[in-house]
């Protein structure tokens, strides 16, 4: 989601903060998902941040850690994982090296 985007949903956002009971947040845009995280927080709604396997996590990860909220990461699998890998490799091609970078990392650093 593009920050414009986050701004025009600001007003739907802002209508069900405090009314739901719980929340997630999906983005990998550490500023976007701090400003979010702490709104539901400051509201009372429990709240996670989600994030998916491939992408840069580590400013998303350091967020979530300082606000002490829970984080679910998704990984791609099935029949359509590697169109769908594909696809978002064409649209942004350093997302190969970051998928490269971290399935290394997950491998040979347990």
């Amino acid at each position: 989601m593009s920050r414009a985007h986050w701004v025009i949903l600001g007003r739907r956002r802002e209508r069900l903060t405090g009314r739901a009971s719980e929340a997630a947040v999906a983005t990998h845009d550490a500023p976007l998902a701090r400003e979010a995280l702490s709104r539901l927080l400051r509201s009372g709604t429990d709240c996670e941040l989600e994030l998916l396997c491939g992408l840069p996590r580590r400013a998303s990860l350091a967020v979530a850690r300082e606000l002490g909220v829970p984080v679910r990461l998704y990984i791609p699998f099935g029949a359509a994982w590697l169109p769908y890998a594909l696809g978002q490799v064409a649209r942004n091609p350093r997302m190969l090296s970051w998928v490269v970078r971290d399935t290394f990392n997950a491998l040979f650093r347990a």
